[in-house]
């Protein structure tokens, strides 16, 4: 059951319990049972049948949670054997509900209609007598004990929802991940993750790791919130940012992103950083990720180039010649 069944549920537990029956009253007991539908539930909740001690003769108001102060009842208008009421709760169960009830005989039905901000719920119910004395002051301690134990239940499922929220928030904002700010429910509830998770947008890792997303939101049409969604809900021009953070060269808080999105700026230091080291020498070093990734995905040195002989003419060849023959020829 979701969190706003839950808080209806606890606040109408006692709904159909009979009303205004004070503990010296006899009762007899019934059969009730009870469906609750949830707007906006895609499935039916199963239906609930128990037996209720009801006054043997006390069918003059509606059915409604005992001792609730903050709710109250209006319209209650009775026609034969079939009762109409309206009800308006206030506090923190803030509701406004709407109910009838028909008897014949030793069997009732009936509904009711409650609204509040978190959703809608309808109960249909129906009971049939089954005989026996019994005390309704006893159903009541049990319909309040039955409701504390519903908001006990609401508030473990709260408290554990949140825990989970913080832990997506903590997350999408490590990961950059766009569900974090953006998308039809956002992780990030706290306005100050939110803040955090915008400056990092602004920084070049942020921004870097912001893109991987960009492929995802593209293929599926915006329908899995990526860096453009993001960017909207931060109010950051990305491709701004990008320019701001190239224009701070080596200074950028992330080299990987000077050497992938910004390679005017990150040609100089790659030349005085990479030119000339090998893999080992760098390993390590701040430089290490940056060269690989802006020096052609190498750091090996240039071997030097071979001298090359000079060229001789042909004919001061051949003058040569004719001088180591002479020599040859007169001795010397």
């Amino acid at each position: 059951m979701t969190s706003p069944a839950l808080r209806l549920a606890a606040a109408s537990c006692g709904l159909l319990l009979a009303a205004g029956a004070a503990a010296a009253e006899g009762g007899v007991y019934w059969e009730q049972t009870v469906q609750m539908e949830m707007k906006g539930v895609p499935f039916a909740m199963p239906a609930q049948t128990q037996k209720i001690c009801m006054p043997a003769d006390r069918w003059d108001r509606p059915p409604q949670a005992q001792k609730d102060k903050n709710c109250e009842l209006k319209d209650v208008k009775v026609s034969g054997q079939t009762m109409t009421w309206k009800m308006v709760c206030t506090g923190d169960q803030a509701m406004t509900g709407e109910g009838e009830l028909t008897r014949a005989g030793d069997t009732f039905k009936g509904r009711t209609h409650l609204a509040m901000d978190q959703g809608e719920m309808t109960m249909k119910f129906s009971g049939k007598k089954l005989g026996g004395a019994c005390d309704p002051g006893e159903q009541q301690k049990k319909a309040e004990a039955m409701k504390k134990r519903i908001e006990g239940q609401q508030a473990e499922a709260e408290a554990k929802g949140a825990e989970l929220d913080r832990v997506q928030c903590d997350s999408a904002v490590k990961n950059m991940q766009a569900q974090a700010v953006a998308g039809g429910r956002p992780l990030c509830k706290d306005p100050a993750r939110k803040a955090e998770f915008c400056a990092r947008m602004r920084t070049g890792g942020g921004w870097r790791q912001a893109m991987q997303f960009a492929e995802m939101e593209r293929s599926s049409q915006g329908a899995i919130p990526g860096p453009k969604a993001a960017a909207q809900a931060c109010g950051v021009d990305l491709e701004k940012v990008k320019a701001e953070l190239c224009a701070k060269g080596e200074k950028v808080d992330d080299l990987d992103f000077l050497a992938e999105q910004c390679p005017a700026e990150s040609k100089a230091l790659a030349l005085r950083e990479c030119g000339g080291r090998d893999y080992t020498a760098m390993a390590g070093s701040r430089y290490g990720s940056f060269c690989a990734k802006a020096w052609d995905g190498s750091l090996e040195a240039k071997p030097a180039a071979k001298a090359k002989k000079p060229k001789v003419d042909a004919k001061d060849a051949a003058v040569e010649e004719g001088k180591k023959a002479l020599k040859g020829v007169l001795g010397f």
